[in-house]
C-alpha cells in the first residue's frame, strides 16, 4: 500500500478491507464503489435515520448560508461549523436531539 500498509485507525472496520484493495489496486473502482457502497447502507441501517436527519438539518443550514452569500457573516460560518461538530458528536453518540 501506498501509505505502508496502514489501515487508519479512524477508518470503522467496516470500510477497511475496502480501502485496502482500492489502495492495493486489487480491485476496480468500480468494485470498491460497490463494497462501499453496500458497506454504507449496512451503516446507516444500524444507527437508523439519524444520519439522514442529520444531514439534512446541516443542508438546510448550509443553503439558508449559500442562498445569500453577500449578506453571511462570518459569525454565521463560525455557528455553522459549530453546528457540524455538536452533529459529528451526536452522530457518534447516537443521539437524536439538536
Amino acid at each position: 500500500m501506498p501509505d505502508g500498509d496502514i489501515v487508519h485507525s479512524r477508518l470503522r472496520r467496516l470500510y477497511q478491507k475496502p480501502y485496502k484493495w482500492l489502495c492495493e489496486g486489487a480491485a476496480t473502482s468500480d468494485a470498491c464503489a460497490r463494497v462501499v457502497l453496500e458497506k454504507l447502507k449496512q451503516d446507516i441501517q444500524a444507527k437508523g435515520d439519524l444520519p439522514i436527519a442529520l444531514s439534512q438539518a446541516m443542508a438546510a443550514r448550509v443553503a439558508q448560508i449559500i442562498s445569500n452569500p453577500e449578506e453571511a457573516r462570518e459569525g454565521d460560518f463560525a455557528k455553522l461549523s459549530q453546528y457540524l461538530r455538536i452533529s459529528k458528536w451526536l452522530f457518534s453518540k447516537g443521539k437524536r436531539e439538536m
